[in-house]
């Protein structure tokens, strides 16, 4: 009876089995993580627009500080963005949760691509002038690592799933990932020269403009993917509870990096704003001072 038993198990196993391999896997999304991700994206985008001032207007020891440190904290704003976007996917199988578990050398490559366009995009909007040559060269560029980024992150799943690639959607979002970073550098050019209170109003418009943009270009890229099932065993295996929480904690880790980011960039601003009025003052008594003398 129980040898009967055991067969009879075996059998459905193996049925199972049968049903989950190259089965379809159904897919769900987060909203709240959807969500989270566009507001990273879109801070991102801010903080990257006002980076580009401090570089612009520091010289010496600070332009590097700024360039390395804004490049840091941009390329973790955008990287964040996408790895909380891949958080907000769960794949399931005849109900049952599909497991992620993720590589880590891949996952701090896909960092490393990701400061590395921020630091071309802040190298080049740094520079005294940007004609449409410097853009045409820099915009794909930086497109195209924020592409790589992406996809090397999506490399770094592993999952007992297969993930079959449309590359014509692949195209479209590296497509847009080149034309986001072109406005992107377009507009960190010339809101990096420009004064105001009516400038933090046009770039926050700007960052929300891009962070739709880069938003357009992760789940384009996600939506290229399509996913079956390669083994019940390990259908299983991985992260399940603590999935959505990593990303929560990711993507909150992130906006108060980004926010610390505003905030030093806010102070040194204010902090350059007061050196040069000091400055200002000392130079107009410097000349009061040398027409005094000069009427004595």
């Amino acid at each position: 009876m129980r040898r009967g038993e055991q067969e009879g198990k075996e059998k459905m196993n193996e049925a199972e089995m049968a049903v989950m391999s190259g089965g379809v896997v159904n897919t769900a999304w987060s909203p709240v993580l959807v969500v989270l991700s566009y507001l990273i994206a879109s801070l991102a985008a801010y903080t990257a627009l006002d980076l580009a001032g401090r570089v612009v207007n520091s010289i010496g020891v600070a332009r590097k500080v700024w360039l390395f440190g804004g490049a840091a904290a941009m390329g973790l704003g955008i990287w964040s963005m996408h790895f909380v976007g891949m958080m907000a996917l769960s794949l399931n199988v005849n109900g049952e949760q599909v497991g992620m578990g993720y590589n880590l050398p891949v996952t701090v490559l896909s960092v490393l691509i990701a400061m590395g366009a921020s630091a071309v995009a802040l190298y080049t909007v740094s520079r005294e002038s940007m004609g449409i040559k410097q853009l045409a060269i820099a915009g794909p560029i930086m497109g195209i690592a924020i592409a790589g980024m992406h996809y090397t992150g999506m490399a770094a799943m592993r999952m007992a799933v297969e993930i079959n690639w449309n590359y014509a959607v692949v195209g479209l979002s590296v497509l847009i990932a080149i034309a986001a970073s072109v406005v992107a550098l377009f507009l960190a050019f010339r809101f990096g020269r420009t004064e105001g209170n009516l400038k933090f109003v046009l770039m926050g418009v700007a960052a929300l403009v891009m962070g739709v943009a880069i938003v357009g270009m992760h789940y384009t890229g996600m939506a290229a993917a399509s996913y079956a099932a390669l083994d019940l065993a390990r259908v299983m295996e991985g992260s399940h509870a603590s999935h959505g929480s990593l990303g929560y904690g990711v993507g909150f880790a992130t906006l108060l990096v980004l926010g610390f980011a505003l905030v030093a960039s806010t102070l040194d601003r204010r902090y350059a704003a007061q050196a040069r009025a000091l400055n200002a003052r000392l130079a107009a008594q410097q000349r009061a001072q040398q027409v005094a003398s000069q009427e004595g």
